[in-house]
């Protein structure tokens, strides 16, 4: 029987299709363990970057940015003037005398060639009255003195003596008449008494004692003087802001006048600003900041000054934001930057950055070269 039963399994074989079944079952598991293991590594993979940006979290800081943007940028330089006018001036007699009368108040609008003041004159025109009656005689003498030479009587040394002495006393006549005129104080031009100084009845001098003060600010002007190194910036037709703290005003012009003479003492030039002065409120000698265009670029990349740092050499940098790919993290890099114009608070970036470019705003202390950030709000 033993030897029927081994007969019978030596004689057994397994066919091709059985074969083949195997085979197929054994791939269908191999795969359903190689897509477990992709799944478990994904799994891996999550767990890894979640442990990652945990850690990441744990040393990145918190900032906020700024955008670096671009626009026309217009640099002033800022100076000190003073409202200026030419017609402001001290009223100083011509002739010496008494102050008879002054017809004006202080404060009072006078037109031009108006009588603002007048000096005593009666004792001229007393000798004017003595001069004119002895002049009339000496016309007189002299009138019959030519007829008589004429006729060819008399000596010609007479004739011309009578002729002198005449013709003298009628320039004498005129002398006092112009000496009487001055003594009449007329407007040089349409403006405000500012002040009147001296008083009736006092002895005046030409040139020594004022009278009152005469201005007129309708046409007014600025004035400064700049350092000499701006010559070659400043231009007649620079345009100018200026503000008058004192009134809290601000006018736009532009440069008037710039003056051809350095002034040896402190090494500067004058320059003018006309301005017009309707409502009258600027003031003779009023204090102004005249702030002149010198540089303007149309297209300036502007970032805050506050921005910007420097390294132990003086080099000046910013920290820009880089965007990590693969770790989907921010992180800075120290950018050195090429400087320009500053002006309110922004600086010109010549080179270094780009447009749309994050800087980091707030938070400048806290970081360094490749740190690692998160960004709060930008500006």
């Amino acid at each position: 029987m033993v030897v029927s039963l081994f007969l019978t399994y030596c004689d057994y074989s397994p066919s091709k299709s059985s074969i083949k079944s195997i085979e197929l079952e054994l791939r269908q598991k191999k795969e359903e363990k190689t897509i477990q293991i992709e799944n478990i590594k994904k799994e891996i993979e999550a767990l890894n970057s979640k442990i990652d940006n945990t850690n990441n979290d744990k040393k990145s800081i918190v900032i906020s940015t700024t955008t670096v943007s671009s626009a026309k940028f217009d640099h002033f330089l800022e100076f000190q003037g003073s409202v200026k006018t030419d017609k402001n001036i001290v009223v100083y007699p011509e002739v010496s005398g008494i102050l008879k009368n002054i017809y004006v108040h202080r404060g009072e609008y006078v037109k031009k060639g108006t009588l603002i003041a007048e000096l005593e004159n009666g004792v001229l025109n007393f000798q004017l009255q003595q001069l004119k009656l002895q002049t009339q005689l000496l016309k007189t003498i002299f009138e019959r003195k030519e007829r008589l030479w004429n006729q060819k009587i008399g000596s010609e040394i007479q004739y011309l003596e009578t002729k002198t002495k005449y013709l003298s006393s009628e320039e004498r006549v005129k002398e006092i008449l112009e000496v009487i005129k001055k003594t009449k104080v007329y407007a040089q031009f349409s403006g405000f008494i500012d002040d009147i100084i001296a008083n009736k009845g006092s002895n005046l001098s030409p040139g020594i004692t004022p009278i009152l003060r005469l201005v007129n600010i309708d046409e007014i002007y600025i004035e400064s003087e700049i350092p000499e190194k701006h010559i070659s910036k400043i231009k007649k037709g620079s345009k100018v802001k200026l503000n008058l703290p004192i009134l809290n005003a601000f006018f736009e012009s532009e440069i008037s006048q710039v003056g051809n003479f350095i002034k040896p003492s402190n090494r500067s030039f004058k320059i003018e600003v006309m301005l017009p002065n309707p409502d009258k409120i600027l003031k003779p000698n009023m204090v102004v900041k005249i702030l002149i265009n010198d540089y303007t670029n149309e297209n300036a990349l502007m970032v805050p000054i506050k921005n910007v740092l420097e390294d132990s050499k003086g080099l000046p940098y910013v920290f820009k934001i880089i965007k990590d790919e693969k770790y989907k993290i921010l992180k800075t890099k120290k950018t050195f930057i090429e400087l320009g114009k500053s002006s309110e608070n922004k600086i010109e970036i010549k080179s270094g950055l780009r447009e749309n470019d994050q800087i980091v705003h707030d938070g400048l202390r806290l970081i360094h070269d490749d740190q690692i950030v998160k960004v709060l709000n930008s500006f």
